[in-house]
């Protein structure tokens, strides 16, 4: 895996995307702060091809945004999204600028019309 020298850890928990048998959007942030999104779509997109995944993959990176990039809560919810997101007692940093996640949902949510649309 791309990420193994980094995240060794993670060997355990890879999911054998490989078996999918389907096509894949994958969507991240470049400041993601949960976790290296854009580097485990790189390493997805990796396996993929060591696999010759034979369904088509898009994937959306989406520059200085966080997390939440490819959200799509400010298309189907009431509520503004929130970036620093309260869950409990404690605060979870999602990264990203508010304009970049802005557009990241603005993006995601183009992407994934277009890629259910080809799905037809």
């Amino acid at each position: 895996m791309l990420l193994d020298a980094h995240y060794p850890q993670l060997v355990n928990g890879v999911i054998p995307v490989e078996k999918i048998h389907g096509p894949l959007l994958l969507v991240c942030g470049t400041m993601d702060r949960i976790w290296p999104s854009c580097g485990f779509t790189a390493a997805i997109q990796a396996r993929l091809r060591a696999h010759h995944f034979r369904y088509p993959v898009t994937a959306l990176t989406v520059p200085n945004a966080g997390h939440a990039a490819g959200g799509m809560e400010a298309y189907y919810s009431a509520t503004a999204a929130a970036y620093d997101q309260p869950f409990s007692a404690y605060y979870t940093v999602l990264g990203g600028t508010l304009e970049a996640n802005k557009q990241g949902e603005a993006k995601g949510h183009a992407a994934l019309l277009k890629f259910l649309q080809a799905q037809r």
